[in-house]
């Protein structure tokens, strides 16, 4: 398992800490903060936003009950994140449901979009729609743990450290599911193989 991940509390450790240590009202401050993001990672995954919403409320559910073992470690959200892949995961086995459509121009936390993640300084995301439909399946071809890390890295600007330390498996594997979904994505768009930055 990777090590804890020293940083700087951010504020939704804080806010996590303070809930922890009995401030019920710091728990809806940051269920305000982390909803749209949940949302926005199991819609992807769950192709479906009734089923986002639940999920994303199950996610925070799950969150308020581990208040009193909560210790921090790195970031916030490769707390919230574990919760949420291991409620994802227990999803996909009862429901066997695949990724649905994803913005490529919806920013994450720090700007970064899909088209980001996937350009390199020669070529652009495709605007005709059906080379983004195109896009679009290649993204759901990708196997459920390709598809996690892509969609940490890009809706949370989560880095391969704390995606590691969110799905509790080595760097180098994420490294390696990162580079395989943007390598395939890549060839989908036309664009020569380059190495993910993580």
């Amino acid at each position: 398992m990777p090590p804890d991940l020293k940083t700087e509390p951010d504020l939704e450790t804080v806010l996590m800490q303070r809930f922890a240590e009995g401030d019920d009202t710091a728990f809806g401050q940051l269920a305000d903060r982390c909803q749209g993001g949940l949302i926005q990672f199991f819609a992807f995954l769950s192709r479906d936003g009734a089923q986002a919403e639940d999920l994303a409320q199950e996610t925070l559910l799950r969150l308020y009950r581990a208040r009193g073992s909560y210790r921090p470690r790195g970031r916030f959200k490769t707390y919230l994140y574990r919760i949420a892949h291991n409620l994802m995961r227990d999803h996909w086995r009862r429901e066997r449901h695949r990724a649905r459509d994803l913005s490529l121009t919806e920013p994450n936390r720090s700007g970064a979009t899909l088209a980001d993640v996937l350009a390199d300084d020669k070529a652009s995301p495709p605007t005709d729609p059906i080379a983004r439909e195109a896009l679009y399946g290649a993204i759901r071809n990708l196997s459920p743990p390709h598809q996690t890390v892509l969609l940490m890295h890009l809706i949370e600007d989560m880095s391969g450290a704390e995606i590691a330390l969110a799905l509790a498996i080595p760097e180098g594997t994420v490294k390696s599911r990162m580079h395989y979904a943007v390598r395939n994505l890549r060839r989908v768009l036309h664009k020569p193989e380059k190495k993910a930055r993580l």
